[in-house]
């Protein structure tokens, strides 16, 4: 996707994006915002910001806060969760901000298997600043490989870029990718996070509102997706009825 049709994906539910799903990945924002000591007086910028929720975090522990994404309404909550914050719509193959502007850059599961976006986090960066990424952990440790990714190779379009979205989660990869960047790798680790939904209903609304559902949705249409990944959310639903999603995130903290 350019960054445009990202924007239009990943808005095309933003409220159910920021209120369902969100949330549920503050555990990786507080692993990664510990590890680098982000406190009082640090200038901080989200790359792919989303609906603002670490933000809100970064807010809390005294940083001032400035985040990007390419989603307008995702902008809009961002923008109302953290008021006062710096939050612009844009690319993060160019961001809108000037050379060694920050003391600190994070990107959750924003950055995937992209140079250039790499090269100008580097830049925004003050020397000596920190750096914190996620993205996928091991597979075998995320449900949504077993689910919603089967409905999207299922119901999508066939991608013909060529790209590997998930390059920068292989083993190792992240390490490669900062250092090519004029960057210098440090601690990596992982961070599991549980998403619990009343019903399958409610999970299947929670999923549909990430990015790479929407071109699968327009592909093959609601009813067919949704019932679809109903099925596969289907063994994830415990006797209490609550649907558990349990996902391992991968993490690295570098310096710049």
């Amino acid at each position: 996707m350019s960054w445009s049709e990202a924007g239009e994906a990943w808005g095309a539910r933003a409220v159910d994006w920021a209120t369902l799903v969100d949330p549920w990945s503050m555990p990786v924002y507080l692993d990664v915002l510990d590890r680098l000591n982000v406190g009082v007086d640090d200038h901080v910028l989200d790359v792919a910001c989303g609906s603002g929720m670490a933000a809100v975090e970064l807010r809390r522990r005294g940083a001032t806060v400035a985040g990007l994404d390419a989603s307008t309404a995702l902008i809009d909550v961002a923008s109302e969760r953290t008021p006062g914050g710096d939050f612009r719509v844009g690319d993060i193959s160019d961001l809108p901000w000037g050379d060694d502007e920050f003391d600190v850059v994070t990107s959750f599961n924003g950055i995937w298997g992209l140079e250039r976006p790499l090269a100008e986090v580097r830049r925004v960066l003050r020397p000596g600043g920190r750096f914190g990424i996620s993205f996928f952990g091991s597979f075998e440790h995320m449900d949504i490989m077993s689910s919603w990714v089967i409905a999207l190779l299922e119901c999508a379009p066939p991608d013909e870029s060529g790209d590997d979205l998930l390059a920068i989660s292989y083993p190792g990869a992240a390490e490669v990718m900062v250092t090519a960047a004029g960057m210098t790798p440090g601690e990596r680790g992982s961070t599991t996070c549980a998403e619990e939904f009343p019903d399958v209903a409610t999970a299947v609304r929670a999923y549909s509102a990430l990015g790479p559902a929407w071109a699968a949705i327009n592909h093959v249409g609601d009813e067919r997706w949704s019932s679809r990944l109903a099925e596969l959310f289907e063994p994830y639903r415990a006797s209490s009825g609550i649907v558990r999603l349990t996902n391992e995130w991968g993490w690295l903290i570098v310096s710049g």
